[in-house]
């Protein structure tokens, strides 16, 4: 009956009953480098908190123990390298500061991820700003069943990037249960839907499921888009399809046919592995700059906040490098 269960991701009354917890949250350690005027630390320790509420790793640097102004700037230079995710705490203090000048000029000529956080608005709005920032980290994953494998593996696989992935996990007995499957699913997909990205991998199946199962991928990707409906914003969407056929028939599907207006994909006559590669290389395309890709890249290469992993790094040099 298990077994079954595990091959037939099914209707969620039958996976509730056997798995009350089977979503996972993947956290991985996203670290976020906060550029800003010592005068504004009382501030700034707000933003840093807010964020660690968020479950990033904001980080601080004083430098008042530095006087030699070449070994700062080799320091900033070096954490600035291996970072990916940038803060500029905005006010006439850091405007005014030549370090906050020099590290935010250093960090646009890297084509990083970049944020300004005004540090005179409100806090409740700055709050609300650094909930979005953090929610363009994570992904949620969908699938119809038989593509399992490929939605594994490369779930798998983005787990090495900035990403925190949501993807239920019932191939892994070694995850963590979560209670309350159900409301989990729901907060998850909603707060990937908010301000993250949606990663589908559907094929003929999603055409023929109900729109009301719980569970399905079409319940998923149709409630997602129902909820930026409702909320007046926009779906981050990458649908991957089995084959190309599959795109006109979505057209014609009242329900999904806007998901083809948006990051649509076929993974026709390719390998698994090739599948993977590509969906991982569309969404770093879509999502990310080319610095960062790179960044990645060299931390992965060097085992900088990461597992070291080369076979990774060179991939991302091989793919990127020329393109």
């Amino acid at each position: 009956m298990e077994q079954k269960l595990r091959k037939d991701r099914g209707f969620a009354q039958s996976v509730e009953l056997l798995y009350n917890n089977s979503m996972r949250y993947t956290n991985n350690e996203i670290w976020v480098f906060l550029s800003h005027s010592v005068k504004d630390y009382k501030k700034v320790r707000l933003v840093r908190n807010i964020l660690e509420e968020e479950g990033l790793r904001p980080l601080m640097f004083f430098l008042l123990c530095l006087e030699n102004e070449e070994e700062i700037n080799d320091l900033i230079k070096r954490e600035i390298n291996c970072r990916t995710r940038f803060i500029l705490c905005d006010s006439v203090n850091a405007q005014a500061s030549k370090w906050v000048q020099k590290e935010v000029e250093y960090i646009k000529s890297k084509d990083r991820i970049y944020e300004i956080v005004d540090l005179n608005t409100p806090i409740d709005k700055i709050r609300q700003q650094l909930k979005q920032f953090a929610r363009r980290t994570r992904l949620f994953v969908s699938y119809n069943r038989e593509e399992h494998e490929l939605a594994k593996q490369y779930a798998l696989r983005m787990k090495k990037y900035d990403f925190d992935v949501y993807m239920d996990m019932l191939w892994d007995y070694n995850q963590p249960y979560v209670q309350n499957y159900e409301e989990e699913t729901i907060r998850n997909l909603e707060d990937s839907t908010k301000e993250g990205t949606i990663v589908a991998f559907v094929n003929e199946r999603i055409l023929k499921t109900p729109d009301n199962q719980y569970g399905s991928c079409r319940y998923e990707i149709i409630s997602s888009l129902q909820f930026c409906k409702r909320k007046g914003i926009s779906i981050s969407i990458l649908t991957f399809t089995k084959e190309s056929s599959l795109i006109e028939k979505l057209l014609m599907d009242k329900a999904l046919s806007s998901i083809c207006k948006r990051n649509i994909f076929s993974l026709d006559s390719m390998s698994l592995k090739k599948k993977c590669d590509f969906a991982v290389e569309q969404t770093l395309r879509t999502l990310m700059t080319k610095g960062t890709i790179f960044t990645l890249a060299f931390n992965l290469k060097n085992g900088i906040n990461c597992t070291k992993d080369i076979e990774e790094a060179d991939w991302i040099y091989e793919t990127f490098q020329n393109k």
